[in-house]
């Protein structure tokens, strides 16, 4: 889905998402917004994100990154993400 709206609406609607890929640059709302937004539905489920960018990172994503946020530069390789998703299933915060 490519719409951080539609995103919310099936969080509220009760929807839950193993992960979460979303990039910090989007029409509408920025990624840090939607994971604010959705911390306060569903903290597991933004526990559950990880933030994606192709260019600079805003000043309140780094705040969030050093949180222990995972997130990816673009472009990323599969070794990568699935490394990422390995670490969201054990509970172990951790960059990349």
């Amino acid at each position: 889905m490519s719409d951080p709206a539609d995103a919310l609406a099936l969080i509220r609607e009760g929807c839950e998402f193993d992960v979460i890929l979303c990039d910090l640059i989007m029409p509408g709302m920025t990624g840090v917004q939607l994971y604010r937004a959705i911390a306060e539905l569903s903290p597991s489920q933004a526990a559950r994100m990880v933030l994606m960018t192709g260019g600079s990172v805003p000043r309140d994503a780094v705040e969030l990154i050093a949180r222990g946020t995972p997130s990816l530069p673009k472009p990323f390789d599969l070794d990568q993400l699935h490394q990422v998703i390995r670490q969201l299933r054990s509970g172990v915060p951790g960059r990349t």
